[in-house]
């Protein structure tokens, strides 16, 4: 497919889809399942113009393009982000950068630890706001590392009143829903691991935790609860 003929098709499917109030999330949804349908050279294609679309933004769409990639899980193609990244990081904004980092991240893109590491610390530093969630999808790529620093954030921020943490239903919603689907209990070893580092820390996460889980705020169905919330409560801190 040439570029007229991938812009065309991304038009139809705004025109389709513009009454639709969800800030574009069911046409992504809908170009995503799209792009897993079509294989050989039409797939490569698209993904090829979406690659340079977002190097470029020749057309005003580099987010759209993006969020596609990642909705359709096209994990082979985060190497050719980390390309992009590196090639045109300098004349980027944050919000590109930030964005590129994150799709690389929930693609479970492993390649570029030192990147991430650098990138959350600059967010943590800089106190955006954005380190939290990075840290929450880096955990899928490197536990081990994340844990450390997802619970020194925790140790500085959970009880300050001026911290984004402090009674934030909305993270801890999130560390939840990151976190549920990774193995080995890592919900529980980030109470831990902060606990250990803080008691006051430790138990007020625990606890927030829990009243999120109690509320049943989300999609969870009331079996994962009753799961979390037995291990949550095993912890002793």
């Amino acid at each position: 497919m040439k570029d007229k003929e991938i812009l065309n098709i991304i038009n139809e499917f705004e025109r389709d889809f513009k009454l639709y109030k969800d800030s574009g999330r069911a046409m992504i949804k809908q170009l995503a399942v799209n792009l897993n349908r079509v294989e050989g050279k039409e797939k490569k294609d698209f993904i090829d113009f979406c690659i340079r679309e977002i190097a470029s933004n020749k057309n005003g769409l580099w987010s759209l393009c993006l969020q596609v990639i990642v909705k359709a899980n096209q994990f082979k193609v985060a190497p050719e982000l980390e390309r992009v990244y590196h090639m045109f990081y300098e004349t980027k904004d944050t919000d590109w950068k930030e964005d590129i980092v994150m799709a690389m991240l929930k693609l479970n893109y492993k390649k570029p630890d030192e990147l991430y590491n650098s990138f959350i610390k600059y967010h943590l530093k800089n106190k955006t706001g954005r380190a939290f969630f990075l840290m929450v999808e880096y955990c899928r790529v490197n536990f081990s590392k994340c844990s450390e620093l997802l619970s020194n954030y925790f140790v500085n921020n959970m009880l300050s009143e001026d911290s984004f943490e402090y009674n934030n239903q909305h993270h801890i919603g999130y560390l939840i829903y990151g976190l549920i689907n990774i193995p080995n209990g890592c919900l529980s070893e980030i109470i831990k691991q902060t606990s250990k580092k803080n008691k006051v820390a430790g138990n007020y996460l625990k606890q927030a935790i829990l009243s999120f889980l109690n509320s049943k705020s989300g999609n969870l169905n009331s079996e994962q609860i009753k799961e979390i919330t037995k291990k949550i409560n095993e912890i002793n801190i």
